[in-house]
């Protein structure tokens, strides 16, 4: 015995057969698949969008919801007044979305004072449903004007002085304590990008103002506006745009679908905050787990790889980020929060090792594994984040070529047997062929130019220039030569052309890690 919609028939019917069960739901307006349910809320939403000649742009997560509520969904159109649409349009949407589970019209970044909603009921008055969503969105969007004007009535200043309310992390202590340590790892970061004193001073301003909006009623209402409304209380004190933009920002990117932050400042203030959080997390011991993440750590973690590498931020040093952030902890406060805790001593170490985890996942989403090692084991490694996605970007023209798998295989004896030497001093009177005479003469006529270029980042052409001169010369070098004579002058002189090679190629990528191409 089953049951169909409740709003049509509630005495249940009996069934002997699967055909019968799903015959028995059908016909008492129970849509029992759920891809078909979907259907009818997409084409009912695109409907009403072609009726007001607006593009349909559904919110996936809104649309899954729904349609898993609802056995029949029946399309009602529905409107509030426009004395509403005063509010910023991402509380509008939130009110919509989160409380109503409504669809609101939305025109580029304004919404029309009309909204798309869903009844359970195939067979009610439908005016009836409509005037009741339109009661109940109305009584919400009170209560949302009410939660705005009454934050408007204070300075967003004032609202940052409180967060010494407003608990960040039961170890960490309080937010006012994380604001003041993004503004300092702000400040340093700025100094690493030898930034104006103009846009350095916005930046500590939004870093400043940047969890404010925490202690308003808005976000309290609706976290997920957290950054969002402290733009708007930023705007209507007149604060700059750049620096109103900043606060919004700084959360981004929120889950790997998100963009990074548009602005410097807002990039610069997000890396902060998140490097903060990081350093925190592991000092007390909550790094993620293999199975677990309740703080958010990866997430943390590539937001700060994709912001460095998006913005190409190569002065950003991830080390000297890790210490700044780590050094702002203060043991003491830690220990009077809970007296009992054991600091980690190794977490530099670990945090290293966490973003190395995290930049080769990056990269192996791009390229295959050992080309990914090759790549993070040369120039700075993880210590410059940004010159790994663009030396990564320069190879991808150049680790598909037949040369290019041959010229690893020699590469690979070439840094074997220069792995414990560290010469690079050549005497050319030692030369007895032809060979040896002719790859350090192409090594010594590139060199200038190609750390050139590696000093302007311009890997592409550096590797050009590594190909087109070196490749020849070193398997001809290798056709010809033995390197490991009894002689150790002549045997030490042709390992230093060697590790000359393999210290001009590591500068943008180690070829011993490449298995196979």
């Amino acid at each position: 015995r089953s049951y169909g919609n409740f709003n049509v028939d509630k005495s249940g019917f009996e069934f002997e057969s699967v055909d019968a069960f799903l015959k028995g739901l059908e016909e008492r307006f129970v849509v029992y698949d759920v891809e078909k349910r979907r259907d009818i809320v997409k084409s009912s939403l695109k409907s009403v969008f072609d009726r007001h000649n607006l593009k349909l742009i559904i919110n996936e997560p809104l649309l899954d919801e729904v349609v898993n509520i609802l056995e029949y969904p029946v399309a009602i159109e529905g409107g509030f007044d426009e004395t509403y649409l005063s509010l910023p349009v991402e509380l509008l949407e939130m009110v919509h979305m989160r409380h109503q589970r409504y669809f609101p019209l939305i025109s580029g970044r304004r919404i029309l004072p009309r909204f798309v909603a869903f009844a359970n009921n195939p067979i009610g008055d439908k005016e009836i449903i409509r005037t009741g969503m339109e009661k109940v969105l109305r009584a919400r969007l009170n209560d949302a004007v009410f939660f705005y004007n009454e934050d408007k009535k204070r300075d967003i200043r004032d609202m940052a002085a409180s967060l010494n309310m407003v608990l960040y992390q039961k170890v960490l202590g309080n937010y006012d304590r994380k604001r003041d340590r993004i503004v300092e790892i702000s400040r340093f970061i700025s100094n690493m990008l030898g930034l104006d004193d103009k846009t350095q001073e916005k930046i500590k301003t939004a870093a400043q103002l940047c969890k404010a909006d925490l202690v308003s009623l808005s976000v309290g209402e609706f976290p997920e506006l957290q950054g969002v409304m402290g733009k708007y209380f930023a705007l209507n004190l007149g604060f700059d745009e750049d620096i109103a933009n900043a606060i919004e920002e700084h959360y981004k990117p929120r889950s790997s679908e998100d963009e990074i932050p548009d602005t410097l400042i807002g990039s610069v203030v997000s890396i902060a905050d998140k490097i903060d959080h990081l350093c925190g997390l592991f000092l007390i011991n909550q790094q993620p787990s293999a199975s677990s993440d309740p703080f958010g750590a990866r997430r943390a973690a590539s937001g700060v790889i994709d912001i460095i590498s998006g913005k190409r931020l190569y002065k950003v040093s991830t080390s000297a980020l890790i210490d700044k952030g780590l050094s702002l902890y203060d043991e003491n406060e830690i220990k009077r929060c809970d007296d009992k805790i054991v600091l980690n001593k190794n977490a530099r170490e670990e945090l290293l090792d966490f973003f190395r985890v995290r930049i080769k996942m990056a990269l192996s989403e791009k390229v295959k594994p050992d080309v990914a090692e090759a790549i993070l084991n040369a120039g700075s490694g993880i210590d410059d984040i940004s010159s790994i996605f663009e030396r990564l970007e320069a190879l991808k023209a150049f680790i598909e070529g037949e040369d290019f798998d041959k010229f690893a295989v020699v590469y690979k004896r070439a840094s074997n047997i220069t792995k414990d030497f560290n010469s690079t001093t050549v005497n050319e009177n030692l030369f007895e062929y032809d060979e040896e005479r002719e790859l350090y003469s192409s090594i010594q006529r590139i060199r200038d130019n190609y750390l050139e270029m590696i000093a302007k980042r311009d890997y592409f052409r550096a590797m050009q220039l590594l190909r087109e001169n070196l490749y020849e010369p070193v398997f001809k070098f290798f056709d010809k030569v033995f390197v490991m004579v009894e002689d150790e002058m002549v045997k030490n002189n042709r390992l230093a052309i060697l590790k000359n090679v393999v210290i001009l190629f590591k500068m943008i990528i180690d070829l011993s890690y490449i298995s196979s191409m």
